[in-house]
């Protein structure tokens, strides 16, 4: 992915493993400065997905109930699939 506008540029680069369940990212930064040079910055991100039947069993074993499931874009995704980050809004029972 990448972002330009005026004086930001930012290009990601990320991978996932199955394996681990681990995405991670890596940020390039340019950020233009005023007397013309630009500066770089490095950020990694890395992320660890679960099942989604693992999170909810796990709520439910420390008493919580789930009442919707989001996207990150707070749209519902109780029918959707391959969502690739959900919200979980709950109450305890």
């Amino acid at each position: 992915m990448v972002f330009d506008e005026n004086d930001i540029y930012i290009v990601t680069r990320e991978s996932f493993s199955y394996e681990s369940m681990l995405l991670a990212r890596h940020f390039s930064i340019l950020r233009g400065a005023e007397n013309g040079n630009w500066h770089r910055a490095e950020e990694n991100h890395t992320l660890r997905g679960y099942p989604v039947q693992a999170v909810l069993t796990t709520l439910g074993k420390v008493g919580l109930k789930v009442l919707h499931t989001l996207t990150p874009d707070l749209d519902s995704a109780e029918n959707l699939r391959n969502v690739g980050q959900l919200l979980l809004v709950t109450t305890r029972d």
